[in-house]
């Protein structure tokens, strides 16, 4: 199940991974003061950040709202693998966008002090947008990376990055 979580700027994508347990990047929620979530059928609730990892620039959250958890790949990605990113972009209504694997590499994270190239992330053309932040990347039924930024529009076109799925699984099992 998909919420929207209401950021210091702008609603953004979050996405259960438990039943009470909400991913989403830590950029989302780092300056928030509260924590608000809404879901699809206009149900409100509130979060807390119960963990965070600022390298892979991802946050686990705690909410009292009850979700049906989504299910993770596990196997290798491919070059030329269709996925979708679903978001808010901009704040308007939800989106899906599709796109295409493009590669998968090691980069600097966006919070990585030291500047080294260590952590895995999904290269696509699927737009990912401010406001897409934190949803998932999905990769037919089964989610694949945590949306994380686009590089400006104005310096490449269609270089989005997602955490790799691998990456997130290192978070939640720290």
């Amino acid at each position: 199940m998909l919420l929207l979580l209401k950021a210091p700027q702008e609603w953004d994508l979050v996405f259960f991974i438990s039943s009470d347990e909400i991913l989403t990047n830590y950029h989302v929620v780092e300056n928030a003061m509260s924590i608000s979530i809404i879901d699809k059928n206009k149900k409100k609730s509130s979060a807390v950040i119960i963990k965070k990892d600022l390298k892979r620039d991802l946050a686990l959250l705690k909410t009292n709202m009850k979700g049906k958890p989504v299910t993770f790949f596990n196997g290798k990605l491919k070059q030329g693998d269709m996925v979708e990113a679903l978001g808010h972009p901009k704040g308007r209504k939800f989106s899906l966008t599709k796109g295409w694997i493009s590669a998968v590499r090691k980069e600097s994270s966006t919070y990585n002090a030291t500047n080294s190239k260590d952590v895995l992330f999904i290269q696509t053309d699927a737009a990912i947008n401010p406001g897409n932040s934190g949803g998932p990347l999905f990769l037919k039924n089964k989610v694949v990376g945590v949306n994380t930024q686009g590089l400006h529009k104005d310096t490449s076109e269609g270089m989005n990055f997602a955490v790799h799925f691998s990456e997130v699984q290192k978070f939640l099992s720290q």
